[in-house]
């Protein structure tokens, strides 16, 4: 079994339980494109688009709600606690009143 490294927004230092690793016999593999040149990032969509099928809903990004921007700080919460399952969309300017009772209500 592997475990992959995508895009660490939290930093790059943690805890790993290195007992767990062992038992499961996980390969531990981190990816970054920052060192990637333009033509490396071409090549690797391009591949992805011919292997992927980008459009299968399963690729879809779960949304467990839309709440207006004014909400943040209530969203924040929702995340810090985890309250919430999937992305809570943060809407602007007329989205905000259109999609005031999509997802959970908050």
């Amino acid at each position: 079994m592997q475990a992959i490294l995508v895009g660490r927004l939290g930093g790059g230092h943690g805890t790993l339980d290195l007992e767990m690793f062992s038992y499961r016999r996980l390969a531990l593999h981190g990816v970054t494109f920052r060192t990637r040149s333009t033509q490396d990032k071409i090549a690797l969509v391009a591949a992805l688009r011919a292997d992927v099928d980008l459009d299968s809903p399963v690729l879809r990004p779960l949304i467990d709600g839309i709440m207006p921007w004014t909400e943040a700080n209530a969203a924040q919460i929702l995340m810090r606690t985890n309250s919430s399952l999937g992305k809570i969309v943060l809407a602007v300017g007329d989205a905000a009143a259109e999609n005031s009772n999509t997802g959970n209500s908050y």
